[in-house]
């Protein structure tokens, strides 16, 4: 009994140690003529004061500590990638933009002023990209420590699992207890605990309450769980794995349990508590292989708010450039149309799938849209396909057979290996003017990724990473003074079943339309697609004047869809996300090509003066999953800034609570495992007394077998 308080006095600073108490009980009684006479007391067993319940309390405050402190960590250094001060970040290039602007607007001719506000657009466009990589590289940091934290949990399980075994042989015997191994025990559960949170299963504890009413322990059918799966099992373990996600072009990794067969179970999103839970939180669970980005995460979300900001930037910009007038503009690559080569076109389309194509092609009809030469519908024409017995070549033959037996003045050609429409274009108005791909059953189009008879409701979901409105804008022609010549509206409906208002290829034969009165004088021949041609080439939308010599030039203005700013034509800025923001190459190696004008007349500042009142407008700001919201651009940038800082203050707060929870809980742990020494040394005492009291007996008898003796003798 000495012993065991010797052990806990010397163990009285160790936390992991639970304090051992001796169970003394009678021995058994002698049967003598006058009844049962007690044989003095023995020692039944060493057991350690211990309450399960209590213990896995303190393990799960623990875990939810280290798991707080942990998103407190990584949040207090995210939020010092956005700097509230007027020195330096994105909210004081925001400013110097702005305030470039309007000094470019009182002398749109300065050259020199055009240089620093490239140089304002160039550092904007690069605080972008700063913070953007900041927050990516802090996501492939966390991937890269789920690699040495799965290790730790796979080291500590299987530890815990070798325990249980040398457990089990040390209690073989009722009276034995392996009070050391299962201290040791206790503290590998802590340590794992504060990894991961895991599920510990314990069944058929005892609670002895006849010793100690805090008892609860020794329980047998020890497992571990985590996600829902069992890592150990008694003395056996199954580790975690963390590996790359097959389907990621990122390499992100998620965590797999690794089955007796060696299948793989994904166990990521089941994963809530500790250091690693924090981990996946702060990084994302669910990665989509198509959008190259996870659904999920603080970090995610930091990151989508930074392209939500600098798109609306970007698109509003632009769509304010485009209306400096120019003779050419083109739009950015829109989608990539599949090619297929001269021996791919002899193969039925069906065979093609999925090696070549994106869908498969269906048997069914293509229904083309006729309209007149000024934009009159006329008639739907069908054409019916059968991939299955038809290549490209034989399809092409078979909608211009259609065409012709029709006596229609339009063709389907070959371009680039896929399937184009090339219309009349002629001034009779008796002419078909515009064909369009109104509804492809077949999904050919889909199948070859022809972007141009795309609905626009798609394009601005799956091809640009912009938005695009129902609405219209309009593009004005201007000679070399600045006169007016002509201006056509171009219309969007993104939901229309007519093609000439939903498609790329409709907005290009909108614009080439020949027989629209623009000027209203009668005269069909000094009108927009007079002066101007648009057409789709190389996934790209483009218009020049007719005649490059001539001095004119056009614009787009009261562009309500967002149209031009969303695909780039005549960009300021370039891009798709706050990753690659960057002020467009030819500006930026030649600022004094910058145009503050609306007009390339003398004076003339009208964009410079847009662009200045740009940071009072309220513009829509389209989040990556559909929402958007109104707000002016500093409004934004500050909305931003504040969910960070309030997401940082809600973890800080989180902790603190954690913290008084988890030294309340270890308190208690403490004080029913813990070592008290004043206890231990009342019971040294107690121990002394009964030896003291013990000794007196054999001393006494000792006197009395003396007496006898020597009353004998």
């Amino acid at each position: 009994a000495t012993d065991v308080i010797s052990n806990n006095i010397a163990n009285a600073e160790n936390e992991n140690y639970t304090r051992q108490r001796v169970n003394v009980a009678a021995k058994d009684s002698i049967h003598l003529k006058n009844g049962l006479i007690g044989t003095g007391a023995e020692i039944e067993q060493v057991i350690r004061i211990h309450d399960e319940f209590t213990f896995s309390r303190f393990r799960g405050a623990g875990t939810k500590l280290e798991n707080n402190q942990f998103l407190e960590k990584v949040l207090i250094e995210v939020s010092e990638f956005f700097p509230d001060i007027d020195e330096a970040g994105i909210e004081r290039d925001l400013n110097n933009l702005f305030d470039a602007w309007q000094k470019l607007a009182s002398n749109p001719a300065d050259d020199a002023q055009k240089i620093v506000l490239a140089s304002n657009a160039d550092q904007l466009s690069r605080s972008f990209n700063q913070v953007y990589t900041k927050l990516e590289d802090t996501q492939e940091l966390l991937d890269t420590q789920l690699d040495s934290a799965i290790d730790e949990v796979n080291r500590l399980a299987e530890k815990i699992a070798g325990l249980n075994k040398e457990i089990a042989i040390s209690e073989l015997r009722d009276y034995d207890r392996a009070n050391s191994l299962r201290d040791e025990r206790d503290k590998l559960e802590v340590a794992l605990s504060k990894l991961i949170d895991p599920t510990i299963t314990k069944s058929g504890l005892q609670t002895l309450t006849d010793i100690d009413p805090n008892m609860a322990d020794y329980g047998e059918n020890y497992a571990v769980l985590v996600g829902g799966y069992q890592i150990v099992d008694g003395n056996s373990f199954h580790p975690l794995k963390a590996s790359a996600d097959r389907n990621s072009n990122n390499g992100f990794k998620n965590i797999y349990f690794e089955q007796s067969d060696l299948n793989l179970q994904n166990v990521t999103s089941h994963i809530n508590g500790g250091k690693i839970g924090a981990m996946l939180e702060l990084r994302g669970k669910t990665f989509d292989p198509l959008t190259g980005e996870f659904d999920d995460g603080s970090l995610q979300k930091y990151k989508d708010m930074l392209d939500t900001l600098s798109r609306g930037i970007m698109q509003s910009t632009n769509t304010i450039y485009a209306g400096s007038s120019d003779s050419y503009m083109n739009t950015n690559t829109i989608g990539n149309t599949i090619t297929l080569n001269v021996d791919e076109r002899k193969q039925p389309l069906a065979s093609l799938y999925p090696e070549k194509m994106n869908n498969k092609v269906q048997q069914g009809d293509m229904v083309f849209s006729l309209y007149d030469i000024s934009g009159k519908f006329e008639k739907d024409l069908r054409v019916s396909l059968d991939p299955t017995k038809k290549n490209l070549n034989e399809i092409i033959n078979d909608i211009n057979t259609k065409l012709t037996t029709e006596g229609i003045n339009a063709k389907a050609v070959l371009e680039l290996g896929t399937i184009k429409i090339q219309n009349g274009g002629t001034d009779n108005p008796n002419d078909v003017g515009t064909i369009l791909i109104k509804q492809d059953n077949t999904l050919i189009t889909e199948a070859l990724d022809i972007t141009a008879y795309r609905d626009l409701e798609k394009v601005d979901s799956l091809d640009i990473p912009f938005n695009i409105e129902d609405g219209s804008f309009k593009v004005n022609v201007y000679n070399e003074n600045g006169v007016e010549l002509a201006s056509r509206e171009i219309k969007i409906d993104k939901s229309s079943d007519n093609p000439l208002h939903s498609t790329l290829a409709g907005i290009v034969e909108q614009i080439n339309l020949v027989h629209i009165d623009d000027n209203k004088d009668n005269n069909y021949q000094n009108d927009t697609d007079d002066l101007i041609r648009a057409t789709f080439s190389d996934n790209q939308l483009k218009i020049i004047t007719q005649d490059q010599n001539s001095g004119i030039q056009f614009n787009i203005t009261d562009d309500n869809t967002g149209f031009s700013g969303a695909t780039g034509l005549h960009k300021f800025f370039n891009g798709s996300s706050a990753k690659d923001m960057q002020l467009e190459e030819n500006l930026k190696n030649r600022p004094a090509e910058i145009n503050a004008y609306g007009k390339a007349v003398e004076g003339d500042n009208e964009t410079a003066n847009k662009m200045q009142q740009l940071q009072y407008d309220d513009i829509i700001f389209y989040q990556r999953k559909g929402q958007s919201t109104t707000e002016t651009i500093m409004g934004q940038y500050r909305y931003t800034t504040g969910i960070i800082a309030s997401d940082t203050k809600v973890v800080q707060l989180q902790v603190e609570n954690s913290q008084a929870v988890y030294e309340s809980v270890k308190n208690q742990q403490q004080s029913i495992s813990g070592v008290n020494i004043d206890e231990e040394l009342t019971n040294l005492i107690k121990y002394q007394t009964g030896y003291g009291a013990n000794a007196k007996v054999i001393s006494t008898i000792q006197t009395m077998l003396d007496t006898l003796l020597g009353i004998k003798t």
